[in-house]
């Protein structure tokens, strides 16, 4: 081979190293990562809130005086006032937000166990007041709703989270080719 063909040679293996450069760093700048919107994060913060909201409501409640805000007669108790049973639901209600808040706090994909206890506690929850308006006739049907609307959505996006979104299926990675 004489010189000129080595350098050729030569010339030649730098330019396909340098079209594999560029390629690979097109094809880099072109990557879609396809993946389902995620609600759940801002649906458990709101679920939360509610359930703060809901327990600050009723355990500070049994603080205040007679001729301030009746609670009792707010969510519609049959018994009337009974401040020990109030206060624990209020703190059953702190509980249940701070499970709902947990997930909130670990990154993307660390999260699946908390998401199934949050789903779990909103399940009892959600029970709880169901019975406590249909059987037992204790809350008003208002605050029945309004508490069942979050938890509902609640676990819709969790469950639909934990099945159909980063868990149930993997990550699509689509490149696009230019010429």
């Amino acid at each position: 081979m004489s010189k000129t063909q080595v350098q050729k040679a030569k010339l030649d293996k730098k330019i396909d190293n340098t079209k594999a450069n560029i390629n690979e760093a097109i094809n880099i700048v072109n990557k879609e990562i396809k993946e389902t919107k995620r609600y759940y994060r801002s649906i458990l913060f709101a679920t939360g809130s509610l359930l703060a909201l809901n327990g600050l409501l009723l355990y500070f409640g049994t603080l205040s005086g007679s001729g301030r805000i009746d609670l009792a007669r707010f969510y519609g108790f049959r018994e009337g006032k009974n401040e020990h049973l109030q206060r624990s639901v209020g703190i059953m209600c702190f509980i249940a937000a701070i499970v709902n808040y947990f997930p909130l706090l670990f990154k993307s994909g660390e999260e699946k166990p908390l998401l199934w206890l949050a789903g779990i506690v909103d399940v009892a929850v959600l029970v709880h007041y169901s019975l406590e308006t249909t059987v037992f006739k204790g809350l008003r049907l208002e605050i029945m709703i309004c508490m069942g609307l979050f938890l509902l959505m609640n676990l819709g996006w969790t469950f639909k989270e934990v099945f159909q979104g980063r868990y149930g299926k993997k990550e699509v990675i689509v490149v696009k080719k230019t010429a």
